[in-house]
């Protein structure tokens, strides 16, 4: 899956539905599906928030792994904050980090792409 997204709060919702709908068609497992929902939410929600520029969502599903990719207009260095149970907001890629098996990003010309990776139990395929 590949979409292409505007810099405000629906897309962060059409993100939600995107990647909803293309976990249900590949059957992914419930559990692994809400993880990567709350990944892709807020891996979106960071982008409208900090980048300010149009950004693309990429879900590449392999054996075993679902790797979600946001890239984005902002050459920003995405920050993980020190865990504080008093702060209102900050907690988005401390979600992220728990999560995930792996997250990184990477800069590229004028912007950033943010990869994290779901571990996947194995999926039952019937004959």
């Amino acid at each position: 899956m590949r979409q292409r997204y505007r810099p405000d709060r629906e897309s962060c919702v059409q993100v939600r539905r995107d990647m909803r709908a293309f976990l249900d068609r590949c059957q992914v497992d419930a559990d692994a599906a809400a993880d990567a929902l709350l990944i892709a939410n807020e891996l979106a929600c960071n982008a409208v928030d900090h980048a300010h520029t149009p950004f693309s969502l990429t879900a590449t599903l392999t054996p075993g792994s679902l790797r979600i990719e946001l890239t984005d207009g902002s050459a920003e260095e995405p920050r993980l904050q020190p865990h504080d149970t008093a702060a209102v907001r900050g907690r988005g890629l401390q979600m992220v980090a728990h999560l995930s098996s792996r997250w990184s990003f990477r800069r590229h010309g004028g912007g950033k792409t943010v990869v994290a990776d779901v571990v996947l139990p194995a999926m039952n395929v019937s004959a």
